[in-house]
This record gives C-alpha cells, structure tokens and sequence, in this order.
C-alpha cells in the first residue's frame, strides 16, 4: 500500500494528510484506476479502495489509528483489510457454499473435503499424531495427517517449513497415494 517515498511514520502522516483532500473532492463512484497516478507520485499503491470513497474512508481510518486512536479503531481498521482467515475457517465456510449449490442444483451429492498436513506422531497434547480428524463444526470436512519420510522412516517430530521442503518429493507421492485410499480411487 506504500511505495519507497515513504521512508517513516512521520512521512506516512504527512503524505496522509496531504491525501485525504483528494479523493472527497472527486464524486465517490470514481474508480481508483482514475486517480491511482495522483496517489502513487505521493506514495500510496494498490490497496486502499476501488474507488474514491472507499479511499477516502480507509485514510482516515488510517490516521485515526495513528494520531487519534480510540478503542474501536484498530478493529474499524483491521476489518476493512483483506486478510488471510484461518484454513478452518475457510473450510466450514467452502463446505456451507458446496452444500448450499449442491442443494441449489438439484443434485444428491456427499461432498468430502480433506484439509491435507503432516503427520506427526510424537507432538505431545495435540491431534497432529491422529491420521484422520473430523473437522469441528463440519458434516464433510476432515484433516488427513500424511507423514513426511526420510532414509531413517518416518519424521516424527515438528520441523520448521523452512525445513520441509527436504522432505516434498517423497511427501508428494504419500499424499496421492493416502488420497487414493479415502477417496477408493486416484485423485
């Protein structure tokens, strides 16, 4: 949302004010593509709204987060950027859709929706040592543990992703074939 002229939080302030006069001057519906040079000479990039209110209204969210805040703001704020949700959350959500348009087709179809992550059979006080869990909140949805494998067997404890990558090509092949299984037939 911001380019290499601003260098500072002072600077982000400054720019902001300098800013804000601009898109409530123009008639709201004005697509942001229609000003986008005014912004980026200044320092603001994508992000910001599609059109001229939408811009207007996240700059002076953002500087009422920085001079002005209040207890609402930060939430105000945070709720007005595209932010990435957890992948349960996601999934409750894709198997509500999928149920509702199946139903919506006509059509009589079990959907089965399988988060797939490793397997880990010595993490302690978790599920990462359960093959396959049901998926809280779901009818559908389940998490399928696969384990990664190395020349000495199974990987059993947790390792950084920084670190997994060692492991991918085997993993790869233990996924389609654990897939295989629970679907009875090749993914």
């Amino acid at each position: 949302m911001l380019n290499e002229r601003i260098k500072s939080l002072n600077a982000l302030q400054n720019v902001l004010r300098k800013a804000e006069d601009y898109p409530s001057a123009i008639a709201p519906e004005t697509p942001y593509l229609e000003f986008e040079h005014k912004l980026r000479e200044i320092g603001l990039e994508r992000g910001w709204g599609n059109n001229a209110e939408r811009v207007s209204e996240m700059i002076h969210h953002v500087l009422d987060l920085l001079e002005a805040p209040e207890p609402r703001t930060p939430e105000t704020f945070l709720g007005r950027i595209p932010m990435v949700v957890y992948i349960l959350d996601q999934v409750r959500a894709l198997e509500s859709e999928m149920l509702l348009r199946i139903n919506h087709q006509g059509l009589y179809i079990i959907p089965r929706i399988l988060i797939v992550t490793r397997f880990l059979p010595d993490a302690v006080g978790t599920t990462c040592g359960v093959r396959l869990e049901k998926v809280y909140g779901t009818e559908h949805s389940y998490i399928l543990r696969v384990p990664s494998q190395s020349e000495k067997g199974i990987v059993r404890k947790w390792i950084s992703r920084f670190e997994v990558w060692l492991y991918l090509d085997t993993y790869a092949e233990d996924v389609a074939n654990e897939l295989s299984i629970e679907f009875h037939s090749a993914p």
